[in-house]
């Protein structure tokens, strides 16, 4: 909902692989501090800065698990032209950005992906994004590096900085594998 800060605590039990690996409990009771305080968080790595850097941010980013989406326009144009349609993930997961004209959502399929919905895997020839990775992907890959870090959507730059989110979570299980870059 506009105006209202959304719960960090579900972001983080999604990424629950980063969190072990940032010592989990001691993570899970510094998200709950009363004082809102999130500095401390980012010496347990990238993915733990960036979503300190979300949370600390004033402005409102939307974290879905569903297996549909449906991006909210920020334009009287482009929510007429939308009509709310939604869409299906098909097991895989997606965002939208400022810089696309919308709120900053990601959505994450619960559902597992398959190759052929990412080819990033498939072409890498390691297993296919779950759940946690999914969402470091699309949230503090995708999200973080538009709205943060200010690069804009289709650069290498963007790019490597959501492979990198995801693969900091795959690095928690070896058998995962690391992409090697982000389709175009």
């Amino acid at each position: 909902m506009p105006g209202q800060r959304r719960s960090t605590l579900t972001a983080w039990e999604y990424l629950h692989a980063d969190l072990q690996r940032g010592g989990g409990q001691q993570t899970r009771e510094f998200v709950r501090d009363p004082e809102g305080n999130v500095g401390a968080f980012k010496e347990f790595g990238t993915n733990a800065s960036r979503m300190a850097d979300l949370v600390a941010d004033k402005r409102v980013f939307g974290l879905s698990i569903s297996t549909t989406y449906s991006p909210t326009y920020t334009t009287r144009f482009e929510q007429f032209f939308s009509g709310g349609a939604e869409f299906q993930l098909n097991g895989g997961s997606t965002s939208r950005t400022s810089f696309q004209g919308t709120l900053p959502e990601a959505w994450i399929d619960p559902n597992p992906a398959t190759h052929a919905v990412d080819t990033d895997a498939a072409r890498d020839g390691i297993p296919a994004a779950n759940l946690g990775e999914k969402t470091a992907h699309e949230l503090l890959g995708h999200v973080w590096a538009a709205e943060v870090a200010g690069l804009k959507p289709g650069t290498a730059e963007h790019k490597r900085a959501t492979i990198q989110a995801e693969n900091e979570v795959r690095r928690t299980d070896p058998t995962r594998g690391q992409k090697t870059r982000h389709h175009d």
